[in-house]
């Protein structure tokens, strides 16, 4: 990763430590009404806060995808742990199953407590959720007006995944822990070493 993006990285993520109450969820504002959860075997409308998000994960993945179905077990997990230590994160699933039966279907056997946007409404969202890259599984995370914060391609290389779980970790811990006076150091460290260990 070039050292611009890296630079990048830590100024938005110093950004968000100094000044986190400042976010409106204007991303999760834009996809009301057209985010769903998984309620046993059905399809239920989501509920989410958009007053008190302050960063947003998009996952691409689909059932057919067998590297999808290996990464997607632990990131419910994952989520399920990191959504109680920072509930102003959200994970929303984007489906490039063949059909909304398939989605749901999808969602169901992976017990994937995070919404999804509903299937025929991704197209009309692909520019706010920025896919970055042509395969899955793929992630993009941003701050809750959008920007972009990290994506599972950078470069042109393929990072995967797990590598955004790594920044959204270290982002999410800085701004909820670090003072704004320190938040340089913490916030700039732990982003150089995430880019130094590949999943």
């Amino acid at each position: 990763m070039s050292l611009n993006i890296r630079l990048l990285i830590v100024s938005l993520a110093f950004s968000l430590v100094a000044s986190p109450a400042t976010y409106a969820g204007k991303v999760l504002t834009a996809l009301a009404g057209d985010l769903v959860v998984i309620e046993g075997k059905s399809v239920t409308p989501a509920t989410v806060q958009s007053s008190s998000n302050t960063h947003v994960a998009f996952y691409f993945s689909a059932e057919w995808c067998p590297p999808c179905r290996k990464f997607t077990p632990g990131l419910v997990t994952w989520y399920e742990e990191i959504k109680q230590k920072y509930p102003g994160f959200e994970l929303i699933f984007v489906s490039s199953d063949k059909s909304p039966a398939d989605m749901e279907k999808y969602m169901e056997g992976y017990k994937m407590s995070f919404p999804a946007i509903i299937h025929t409404k991704i197209e009309q969202h692909m520019d706010l959720v920025k896919a970055t890259g042509n395969g899955i599984p793929n992630m993009t995370f941003m701050d809750a007006d959008g920007n972009v914060l990290s994506t599972a391609y950078a470069d042109g290389n393929y990072r995967g995944p797990g590598a955004v779980l790594k920044d959204i970790e270290t982002v999410l811990a800085a701004s909820a822990n670090a003072p704004a006076s320190s938040a340089s150091n913490t916030v700039g460290q732990g982003a150089f070493d995430i880019f130094n260990d590949k999943r």
